[in-house]
């Protein structure tokens, strides 16, 4: 026998030729498309946040300016709160009213800009009185003056003689 024997290997296996070459880039695209879309959903979720938040902030702004108004007329004796429809100082009054420019009782429209408004924007505060003579009705109204037909904030209240105010809406 002799020393050397031929090494037969069996038929070579078919092996696949899956490369990977490009897999690592396509993942890290789609992981970028990705984080792509949740940072967009993200700002805009913030946008709509400011955007609600600057509202709130003048409708809030309104009501406080609209309550200072009708508090205004609720500190006043009964005889100064205006009736019959004129926002003017009743001619019984003898109470000579202490204001400043704002709230004013005895004028509409106001325009309340700068210190007087929390948030220094330039409001319009109309006030009205209703016709009735025995318990006048006051509506103060608020808007931007730079949009006035949009209002922002409406309060109203009427007056009695007995002291109290019997409806507040």
């Amino acid at each position: 026998m002799s020393r050397f024997r031929l090494l037969v290997s069996p038929r070579p296996r078919a092996r696949a030729h899956h490369s990977e070459d490009g897999q690592g880039l396509i993942e890290l695209l789609l992981a970028l498309t990705i984080l792509a879309v949740g940072i967009a959903a993200t700002v805009a979720a913030f946008a709509s946040s400011i955007l609600s938040l600057q509202h709130a902030s003048k409708e809030g702004t309104a009501v406080t300016l609209a309550d200072r108004q009708l508090e205004s007329y609720r500190a006043m004796p009964f005889i100064c709160v205006p009736r019959s429809g004129s926002i003017a100082q009743p001619a019984g009054c003898s109470v000579t009213p202490t204001y400043s420019a704002f709230p004013n009782p005895y004028s509409s429209p106001i325009t309340v800009s700068g210190a007087s408004a929390p948030d220094h924007r330039s409001y319009a505060v109309t006030t009205t009185v209703s016709a009735s003579a025995t318990e006048p009705v006051i509506t103060v109204k608020v808007a931007l003056t730079s949009a006035p037909s949009v209002v922002l904030s409406q309060e109203t209240s009427s007056f009695s003689d007995a002291g109290t105010s019997p409806t507040t809406s």
